[in-house]
């Protein structure tokens, strides 16, 4: 993240309404990945912990919903969001 950007911790929640994790981003657009190093808080445990190689689902532990896959991206290993069933998003 650059240095004259302001950060702001959002907190994501799945579609069935499942808390699942407090992230700091960059100020810009939407919510479309999540890196690793930028997670506050993991209150569901799927994405903190999670080394899984490229291309594997992670899934809601509440509903089974996909809410992401981890990608390779610019030589890091970052979770792509599922737009369709990632839910609120408060800021």
């Amino acid at each position: 993240m650059k240095r004259n950007q302001k950060a702001r911790h959002l907190e994501i929640y799945c579609s069935c309404g499942l808390k699942l994790l407090k992230y700091k981003k960059g100020s810009g657009r939407r919510l479309v990945k999540v890196h690793r190093d930028r997670i506050s808080k993991d209150y569901s445990g799927v994405f903190i912990n999670n080394y899984a190689d490229e291309n594997t689902d992670i899934f809601c532990p509440q509903c089974g919903a996909r809410i992401a896959t981890v990608k390779l991206i610019s030589g890091k290993y970052v979770n792509k969001l599922n737009q369709g069933k990632i839910g609120l998003i408060k800021g």
